[in-house]
């Protein structure tokens, strides 16, 4: 028997059900909460008990955390290069944030609620002696970041 497959069974009408693997009368699967939501008659969702007490997953649970491990977070990590080396990143990136809230409606993802959502205070730049320009900001999770512009023969460089 593969674990992989026990879940497809009682996903009836599903592309996973339909792709030709091997099906099992009872299994179980891990997929997006809008999934679940759209298949309610097919599939039923399991509560979760991270030591609290069972905890039925919803947009609610998910998003205070109480839906732990299954209900997760979503980020994108885009590195430094190439948002320096692609000059439609940063746009993109900043149409993602400035629209999470739609893009997350639009394809059906839990949103953040009001206290995940948090408005940095705008940055101003430190002018060093030597021609630099420096910046560094304390996020509400206690990281530091940093970055620092210097001015070379060639250009400037960027340091983070």
């Amino acid at each position: 028997m593969r674990i992989r497959s026990l879940w497809l069974a009682s996903i009836s009408g599903s592309p996973y059900a339909q792709s030709g693997a091997v099906l099992y009368a009872v299994g179980l699967g891990y997929f997006g909460f809008s999934y679940y939501e759209e298949n309610t008659d097919k599939v039923k969702a399991v509560q979760i008990d991270s030591g609290d007490g069972c905890v039925t997953p919803s947009a609610a649970t998910v998003q205070d955390g109480t839906y732990t491990p299954l209900g997760r977070p979503l980020f994108i990590y885009p590195s430094k290069e190439k948002v320096a080396s692609n000059s439609a990143l940063l746009p993109f990136l900043t149409y993602y944030v400035d629209n999470d809230a739609t893009i997350a409606e639009q394809a059906q993802f839990i949103p953040l609620n009001d206290k995940q959502k948090v408005t940095l205070d705008p940055l101003e730049w430190t002018r060093h002696k030597d021609g630099s320009l420096a910046v560094e900001r304390k996020l509400p999770n206690k990281v530091t970041l940093a970055s620092k512009v210097v001015p070379a023969k060639d250009g400037v460089r960027m340091e983070f």
